[in-house]
């Protein structure tokens, strides 16, 4: 009977524990990003009352004889299924499609998480509610590409101006009309930019010589208004063959011009591409500057996120750049990690070391922007364990309850 009591005792601290699980995953309901725990019972030490018997000519096999000593929570284990994704329209707040881990850092210290509660702090830099910064990997400004091979570090948003661009390539495309008289012309006009970024109003102006023929000359006109020549010598010649297509020349290069005060620039006009076509039909003339590079210098307006882990810096000028991109991590056995606090998870040795990659790609899944990932608690299951769990430790309470009961028997068999 004294078995049966400690047994019974087991018994009450395991379904304790359960208990404790359980009412864990239920305030955590409404945690963003928690996953559930599971608490896994296993027989405790079993005690041999009789070994077993091997048969004999005379008598057969007898079987082993054991008493269980009771039960033990053998494990707490982590349901890392995803949770049902919540829209915030919040520009930090991001989920995770699929598998993977956002990879943050706190103290020094590499953590992940599925919480994408982020926000910028006052240095710029992307990071948690509890101020673990997030990494990721910064775009390379020449080619706007990232290395995921590298070392991933802080996210950040570069708040300096957007240095501008000096116009290199201008398309002309369109039509000019093959009724137009010898003598008149046609033009067209764009903006472009020196090195500082000053815009200046370049016009092409076509002045038809002959039959399929047309001389080139281009001005460009500074802001005060000032208007200069800045035609390639000698004037180019445009022509058209009998059926309107333009036959030469495909380009019309100016080397070394100097629009303002900034550096001298090369820019090159193309006469149509393979999009904008230039013709000479008898129709209206419609010359026009459809493709044309260069930049002023601009401010940061906007910060958006991309489905990729991309982050996305739209400037005051329209132009919009590819700053960075965020780093996902997983795990060969995420049940190995420990909880860090914070919906935080440290990795282990039993969890195995973190491997990092771009969203959407390999075992990867992909970034919701605007959006956080719920809860997995389910709390239909939860109350089913709080009935369960309740029910044991009722039962193992009767338990003792009987087991006290014959022993006080036992003591008052002699009166």
């Amino acid at each position: 009977m004294l078995r049966s009591l400690y047994a019974s005792i087991s018994g009450l601290r395991s379904h304790q524990m359960m208990m404790d699980v359980t009412a864990n995953n239920i305030a955590n309901v409404n945690t963003q990003g928690f996953k559930a725990g599971r608490a896994l019972f296993a027989d405790s030490l079993s005690q041999t009352v009789r070994g077993g018997g091997i048969p004999t000519d005379a008598n057969g096999s007898t079987n082993p004889m054991q008493i269980g000593l009771g039960s033990r929570i053998s494990a707490v284990t982590t349901n890392f299924n995803q949770g049902a994704l919540q829209l915030t329209g919040r520009v930090t707040d991001l989920a995770i499609q699929g598998s993977g881990f956002f990879l943050v850092e706190r103290s020094g210290q590499q953590l992940l998480t599925r919480d994408g509660a982020f926000n910028w702090d006052a240095q710029g830099q992307l990071v948690t509610a509890g101020g673990a910064r997030v990494l990721g990997w910064t775009t390379d400004p020449t080619t706007g590409t990232v290395n995921p091979s590298t070392v991933p570090g802080y996210i950040a948003v570069p708040t300096s101006l957007l240095p501008p661009a000096a116009t290199s390539r201008i398309v002309i495309g369109g039509n000019v009309s093959a009724g137009t008289d010898i003598g008149d012309y046609v033009a067209s006009s764009g903006t472009a930019h020196d090195s500082i970024g000053t815009p200046f109003e370049l016009a092409m102006k076509l002045t038809k010589t002959g039959v399929g023929t047309w001389t080139a000359s281009i001005t460009a006109t500074a802001p005060d208004g000032t208007v200069n020549d800045i035609t390639p010598g000698p004037a180019p010649t445009v022509t058209f063959d009998a059926v309107g297509q333009l036959t030469s020349p495909a380009t019309i290069a100016l080397t070394g011009v100097t629009l303002g005060t900034g550096a001298a620039q090369d820019i090159t006009f193309e006469l149509g591409d393979a999009l904008h076509s230039l013709t000479q039909y008898d129709q209206v003339s419609s010359l026009d500057m459809p493709v044309r590079d260069g930049s002023a210098g601009a401010e940061l307006s906007s910060v958006s996120f991309g489905t990729d882990g991309s982050v996305n810096a739209q400037y005051t000028n329209g132009d919009s750049r590819i700053v960075g991109v965020l780093a996902l991590a997983s795990v060969s056995n995420p049940e190995g990690m420990l909880k860090a606090a914070d919906n935080l998870y440290e990795t282990t040795l039993t969890s195995g070391n973190p491997t990092f990659g771009l969203a959407g790609t390999e075992q990867f899944g992909t970034v919701a922007p605007g959006a956080l990932e719920g809860s997995n608690v389910d709390l239909a299951t939860e109350f089913t364990n709080l009935v369960l769990a309740q029910r044991g430790f009722q039962a193992n309470t009767r338990v003792i309850t009987t087991s006290d009961e014959m022993l006080a028997d036992l003591v008052n068999v002699k009166r």
